[in-house]
C-alpha cells in the first residue's frame, strides 16, 4: 500500500473511501488490516479526528486498549476522561 499515499494526497474523496476500507476490516474482525488503512491516512493528515479515533477504537476491538489510549491522548478532539477510564 505505500503507493496509495503517494495518490491519496490529490483526492479527499479517496481518503474517505480508504476510511470506509478500514471500518469493513474492523467489523470482519481484520484488525490489523484497518489499522495499517488507518495509519496511511493518517501520513496524509495527522491530525484528522475520525480517523485518529476510528484507529483507537480498531486497537481497542483488538484487545489492545493501551494503545488505544495513546491514540486518544494524541488527538485533542478525542480525549475525553470518559473514554480514558473506560479503556482501563
Amino acid at each position: 500500500m505505500p503507493n496509495a499515499v503517494i495518490q491519496l494526497t490529490e483526492n479527499s474523496k479517496d481518503l474517505h473511501l480508504l476510511n470506509y476500507r478500514g471500518i469493513a476490516f474492523d467489523l470482519m474482525g481484520a484488525h490489523s488490516k484497518a489499522q495499517e488503512i488507518y495509519k496511511i491516512i493518517l501520513v496524509v493528515d495527522a491530525k484528522k479526528t475520525s480517523i485518529l479515533n476510528n484507529l483507537a477504537l480498531s486497537y481497542f476491538l483488538e484487545g489492545k486498549n493501551e494503545d488505544a489510549k495513546e491514540v486518544l491522548k494524541s488527538c485533542p478532539h478525542c480525549t475525553n476522561q470518559k473514554m480514558l477510564v473506560n479503556l482501563k
